[in-house]
């Protein structure tokens, strides 16, 4: 009864898009606020709490108070309508968007959206995945 009145709306998106890992908490809080949005609540000033566990032994812990506007960043995400957007990849496509061997967006991309912009390939972070937001 608890999961179903405090993190069904919470996790009703990560149900749709799969693990993003520590970003899955965000997407949490998009789906919560989606839903509180959807129910005309009005949540500002409320407090959140967020905990994220990965594996090995890191994790993460904080809390957030959600302020007043909150609805228009919301609505602008538009949740729904992103996902309705998304293409299927298959493994090969996988491998080929992983290695940067195309840059070529999947979906025609018309909005504010992140791109990949190098993977680390020494130092410290070999792999890292770094991004760039390219706004509208």
């Amino acid at each position: 009864r608890i999961v179903a009145q405090k993190l069904l709306a919470a996790q009703e998106l990560s149900g749709q898009v799969g693990n993003m890992y520590t970003g899955s908490i965000f997407l949490a809080l998009i789906g919560l606020l989606t839903d509180e949005l959807r129910s005309t609540t009005d949540v500002a000033g409320k407090k959140y709490g967020f905990v994220a566990y990965g594996s090995g032994s890191k994790s993460k812990v904080f809390e957030g108070v959600v302020q007043a506007g909150w609805q228009k960043p919301v609505e602008q995400i538009d949740v729904a309508t992103q996902l309705s957007k998304r293409a299927a990849v298959d493994f090969d496509m996988y491998v080929v968007l992983h290695t940067r061997q195309t840059e070529t967006p999947l979906t025609e991309t018309q909005h504010r959206h992140f791109r990949l912009a190098a993977i680390g390939t020494a130092g410290l972070l070999p792999g890292q995945r770094q991004y760039v937001y390219i706004p509208s």
